[in-house]
């Protein structure tokens, strides 16, 4: 699952696509850690091309929330197909990491945290 990455309106955008189940959550929480500068403030997810994602995928979610939270920045994921959605209520993830419909409503949700 090989993942793009862009910056747009100060948020670093990580776009995952494919399968995210425990046979790719290694080499998915490798390239994750990568993607993530030491100067990224605002962290977006965008699991919208994913159509998979168990327990493996939200552990690195989880663990890569806490660490930018830790580090004082933010995370969000956005743009959940209705499985992966589904995944996120039933584990009651969607409480604990900002969930948005789109990239630009987490990218607004960061600004509007600003003001």
């Amino acid at each position: 699952m090989p993942l793009v990455s862009e910056r747009r309106e100060g948020a670093l955008i990580i776009e995952a696509s494919g399968r995210l189940d425990s046979a790719r959550a290694e080499g998915f929480e490798e390239q994750l850690e990568e993607a993530v500068g030491q100067d990224d403030q605002d962290v977006i997810l965008d699991l919208g091309d994913v159509e998979f994602m168990n327990s493996a995928g939200l552990r690195i979610a989880l663990l890569t929330a806490k660490e930018l939270d830790r580090a004082g920045r933010r995370f969000a994921v956005c743009a959940l197909s209705e499985q992966v959605s589904a995944v996120f209520k039933i584990s009651g993830f969607d409480k604990i990491i900002a969930v948005h419909d789109s990239v630009q409503e987490a990218i607004d949700s960061f600004r509007d945290s600003n003001t």
